[in-house]
């Protein structure tokens, strides 16, 4: 192998030395980083401790050039992350130590300046063979040994050896680290549990891990449908149900809306949905039931509550939960003006500039559904009180005076409409290049 290997001139050139790299080049020079990360990659089935040689010179590289750039968004930290696994991998395609990679990886650990391998050991355990998991464990297990009880490194070194032991499924070793598991590690056993067949036993860790805790864990989040994933599988399929109904009950949403259909039988879906539309037509917060609503297709329940709120209520409403609303709403007009109202109230309060147009898209909605009603007074009076309210904004009025003219977004041709008619006209020569 040469002094200097031909492919670090591409590494230096991607780094850019000497060249502050702000918030708004990070995305094209990190394209430009993992290019060249790319080309040492290549080299590994055919040399690979060639590649894991750039490899290491490229993360001093990357360590160096971390002062120069604004990597706000971590993606410069995601991908020196990355160079170090693929490090991992070519030691282990040259067939080197994989005690000597390890005590590199610990090295790299001590040394870092910017948090780049803070989690490495933990990475590490998804790339690395038997005989790389046998040495970081015995590394891991002989520091966590020696550090002192609370202190960081002893939990990395903990969090690590509970990586290596769920990818071996080695419950009895997971569970000899946490003598009083938290409901992140009762799902990890559990996992393990579910892995081996074991149905039984992982019911066993999950409700271990959703028992009541002084201060309480928030960490429980995954439990609940890991729970009844695990009674589906027991033949339990009714007490899914009723677990996944009660928690729709105490908050119908979207997502509350799709676990429950995940375990409906198709035959019972009709059933289940009326009696979904009831629970959520009902409840008291009007975000959860608009989105209920919405998700479910109960137009007219959703209509029913939608003209049962008052206008500062839906104004309250997040654009995510109302929009879709609106749409669905296209058959009960009434409805769907008061919430595409409600909509553009919203940007307009809170001084939106970069949404006056969505703002101006729902209230030539609105528009269109009071006046198919006959309601041309109540529009005006609308248009009376966006004026008196919003006249000063200098942004937003031109297009909505447009619109109380009685302009529609509908006669003007689309993107592609006018993309097109311009592609056309240069085509023909009726307009100079450039």
């Amino acid at each position: 192998m040469p002094d200097t290997d031909p492919l670090e001139a591409v590494i230096e050139t991607a780094l850019e030395p000497g060249h502050f790299i702000d918030y708004g080049e990070m995305a094209a020079f990190v394209g430009r980083v993992d290019a060249a990360g790319a080309e040492i990659g290549k080299l590994r089935d055919a040399d690979p401790l060639r590649a894991a040689h750039l490899l290491e010179t490229f993360l001093a590289a990357c360590q160096a050039k971390a002062n120069e750039i604004d990597d706000s968004m971590g993606l410069f930290g995601e991908l020196v992350g990355g160079l170090a696994v693929g490090w991992i991998r070519c030691r282990q395609a040259a067939g080197a130590d994989p005690q000597e990679t390890v005590a590199a990886l610990y090295g790299w650990r001590a040394a870092d300046e910017f948090g780049f391998f803070s989690d490495l050991s933990t990475k590490a355990v998804d790339v690395l063979d038997e005989l790389g998991l046998d040495a970081l464990t015995r590394e891991a297990g002989r520091r966590h040994a020696q550090a002192g009880a609370g202190s960081w490194d002893r939990e990395k070194d903990e969090v690590t050896l509970k990586a290596v032991h769920l990818k071996r499924r080695d419950e009895e070793a997971y569970a000899r680290l946490c003598p009083d598991p938290t409901p992140l590690d009762c799902t990890d056993l559990a996992t393990i549990c579910l892995r081996d067949g074991r149905a039984e036993d992982a019911l066993v860790w999950i409700d271990r891990g959703l028992a009541p805790r002084v201060p309480p864990d928030r960490n429980t989040w995954r439990l609940p449908q890991r729970r009844r994933e695990v009674l589906v599988r027991l033949g339990r399929a009714d007490e899914a149900i009723a677990s996944a109904w009660e928690e729709y009950e105490k908050n119908p949403s979207r997502r509350t809306h799709e676990e429950l259909f995940r375990y409906v039988p198709e035959r019972e879906r009709t059933s289940w949905s009326e009696k979904a539309a009831d629970a959520a037509a009902k409840h008291s917060d009007l975000h959860a039931a608009i989105e209920a609503l919405t998700t479910s297709g109960q137009v007219e329940r959703l209509a029913d509550r939608v003209e049962a709120a008052t206008p500062t209520e839906l104004e309250a409403v997040h654009q995510t939960v109302s929009e879709p609303a609106g749409y669905a709403l296209a058959s009960r007009p009434a409805a769907a003006a008061k919430i595409r109202t409600a909509l553009a109230v919203r940007i307009l309060s809170e001084k939106k500039t970069e949404y006056y147009q969505d703002a101006l898209r729902h209230l030539e909605a609105a528009r269109d559904h009071l006046l198919s009603l006959g309601r041309e007074k109540q529009w005006l009076t609308l248009v009376e009180e966006i004026r008196d309210a919003h006249h000063r904004k200098n942004a937003f009025m031109p297009g909505f005076e447009r619109i109380v003219s009685g302009w529609k977004s509908s006669a003007e041709p689309s993107f592609l409409e006018k993309a097109r008619a311009r592609w056309e006209r240069r085509t023909r020569g009726d307009h100079p290049a450039g």
